[in-house]
């Protein structure tokens, strides 16, 4: 086999484990997703910014990342405004623009959920011997700087606009925050762009 049709068997091999993990794990947790009384928008808002560094996005950003126009957008902000989840504030580099922000409610909630996932994870590596961890931790830290690296690319294709532009429907919404480390991502020559830009 040569080293491309590997490549490709290899990638499918992965995905096709990652699909089973992730069905394997949120059999576990499903629960608590059911409970929430909301739509499935809705949720995409809140874990679109949770992942952001400063847990805001501007209008235009998540229309963007929902791939809906800016009215579809308002009104999904609105019921979570409504539900105490979500917060709207200006801009404070252009108070032309609103930016939409997690509430510590939204936070509360998001990280509610999360939480069994991580919960049921922590039971499936309990079961791996110390040995085992130190391979999935290699490999997870191998996924991460590839993930970041891939990151900071679109990032770097998107930093040619000017400050203004950031706020199009294609501008970056910012980056996942963690409190674990991680390593950095490749150097890039351009700037970031997240929801506070």
């Amino acid at each position: 086999m040569d080293s491309d049709a590997e490549r490709a068997a290899l990638t499918r091999e992965i995905l096709n484990t990652d699909r089973r993990i992730y069905q394997a794990i949120q059999a576990g947790s499903s629960d608590a997703w059911l409970r929430v009384e909301l739509t499935i928008r809705q949720l995409k808002i809140l874990l679109l910014l949770q992942a952001s560094e400063t847990h805001s996005a501007r209008m235009g950003q998540l229309a963007a990342a929902l791939r809906v126009t800016l009215p579809t957008i308002t009104g999904i902000v609105d019921r979570l405004v409504e539900h105490g989840l979500v917060r709207r504030e200006e801009d404070p580099s252009d108070r032309r623009l609103v930016v939409a922000r997690l509430t510590p409610a939204g936070r509360e909630l998001v990280e509610r959920l999360q939480s069994h996932g991580r919960n049921q994870m922590a039971a499936t590596l309990r079961r791996l011997s110390v040995e085992e961890l130190r391979i999935v931790a290699r490999a997870l830290d191998l996924l991460l700087t590839a993930a970041l690296g891939e990151r900071s690319a679109v990032s770097c294709q998107l930093s040619g606009r000017s400050g203004a532009d950031s706020d199009r429907p294609d501008g970056d919404i910012g980056t996942p925050s963690s409190a674990e480390p991680r390593p950095a991502p490749p150097k890039a020559t351009c700037r970031r762009l997240t929801g506070d830009s």
